[in-house]
């Protein structure tokens, strides 16, 4: 601890669990506008977060962090997939553009549905149509960060039932790990809200104070509460949207917020590079001592592909989509084929029947009365270990009592 009363920040094991940040910040406290030590740089820096506009300047250097300093393939993977039937919003002229080949850079928008059920079918433009507040307000930010292309399912995705729409579906794994970064509405309980600070819907004023020359203002709790209290993380759909996205920009009533496989971010908040550092390094080790910033907002650290290597992640996953709505049973396969598609991608993939689980056994155990018992390796690729495999999925239970959905098996 220096003399002044400030942990050195060069000294990071002057930091102990006692005098840990994140309890604080958690809670949301009230601080003076501005840098709030005399380290300036090595201090962490409030803003009052104005109700009626958000700074897409601050948004894009996050983007400009992420994409010039996460070299790893879950930020910024090498390889673009190209999409079938894919199709782009064109936010300056409003046509909606057949994409063949690799997609260009666009964003995504993920949001609550609501009462609106069905697309409009074969639009080649939405130039003068009336269109949902939430799209509107995603073509905003999509053209203020510096895009052209927008991706929304209610327009690009064929709202026909049939053999196209299914194989979109089975390509959400490419659509939102594609886009540069994901507009997620973690406000409305339906498209007609928008998006907070965008245009129509103004976001909670921060009550502000002068005090003695210096502007107290509060600063609401960590964004994953107002996430994971949200309509958008109750439903369905939305569940692999979030997972799948490699950037996710959290929009709340309180504020904007960013989340990647390497860093959290929000507006209310500025963290110096020396704090930064700090955070994502323990953010990386998974270490729940004296952490700035929780690990991720929402989802798991890396997103989905940090599972690769432990077969029982797929479970987990289904686990975590299971208790969210859905307005039709029957989508309930639908609105996560996107991950099942990643899963069947790996190098030890995971096949699924009706939802349940084929995860090939790679060892058998072996016995003989009185005899030693032993491990043996199989391999992956026989009938055996694909038919064990399938076995090893229906050996679920409910933790509690649940009823039937329609259209699917009893055993599913």
């Amino acid at each position: 601890m220096k003399s002044d009363g400030y942990p050195d920040m060069q000294n990071m094991s002057d930091i102990n669990g006692s005098e840990t940040f994140e309890p604080v910040i958690r809670s949301g406290f009230i601080a003076r506008v501005g840098s709030n030590c005399s380290y300036r740089g090595r201090a962490l820096s409030v803003k009052h977060v104005p109700f009626n506009e958000v700074d897409f300047g601050q948004i894009k250097s996050w983007i400009a962090d992420c994409t010039g300093n996460h070299s790893d393939a879950v930020c910024n993977p090498t390889q673009v997939h190209e999409i079938p039937h894919f199709r782009l919003i064109h936010c300056a002229t409003r046509d909606i553009v057949h994409i063949d080949t690799a997609p260009p850079p666009h964003t995504a928008l993920s949001y609550v549905w609501g009462a609106v059920q069905d697309g409009p079918q074969n639009q080649h433009s939405l130039a003068g149509l009336k269109m949902e507040t939430v799209v509107e307000d995603a073509i905003k930010v999509t053209l203020a960060l510096g895009y052209e292309y927008l991706w929304v399912d209610r327009y690009c995705v064929d709202q026909t039932p049939g053999s196209v729409k299914d194989e979109q579906l089975r390509h959400m794994n490419f659509v939102y790990h594609g886009a540069e970064v994901t507009i997620i509405d973690a406000a409305g309980e339906e498209s007609s809200f928008g998006l907070p600070g965008v245009s129509q819907r103004f976001r909670k004023r921060p009550p502000a104070r002068k005090v003695q020359g210096h502007i107290l203002t509060t600063i609401p709790p960590e964004p994953s509460r107002e996430i994971k209290s949200s309509k958008w993380a109750t439903r369905g759909w939305t569940y692999q949207e979030g997972l799948l996205s490699r950037r996710r920009l959290f929009f709340t009533q309180y504020e904007v917020s960013f989340e990647c496989g390497g860093i959290l971010a929000r507006e209310a908040i500025t963290v110096p590079p020396i704090l930064s550092k700090f955070s994502t390094r323990l953010r990386n080790t998974r270490n729940n001592r004296d952490r700035l910033q929780p690990s991720s907002w929402l989802f798991p650290l890396g997103g989905v592909t940090n599972m690769e290597e432990d077969d029982l992640g797929v479970h987990q996953r289904l686990s975590e989509y299971a208790p969210r709505q859905l307005t039709y049973e029957l989508d309930a396969l639908n609105a996560m084929l996107g991950v099942l598609q990643l899963y069947l991608s790996l190098p030890q993939p995971a096949y699924h029947l009706c939802g349940i689980l084929i995860v090939p056994q790679t060892h058998r155990y072996d016995w003989s009365p009185g005899g030693p018992s032993v491990y043996v390796d199989v391999d992956p690729n026989t009938v055996a270990a694909n038919l064990a495999g399938f076995v090893y999925g229906l050996l679920w239970t409910c933790r509690q009592p649940g009823t039937r959905r329609g259209g699917f098996p009893s055993w599913s």
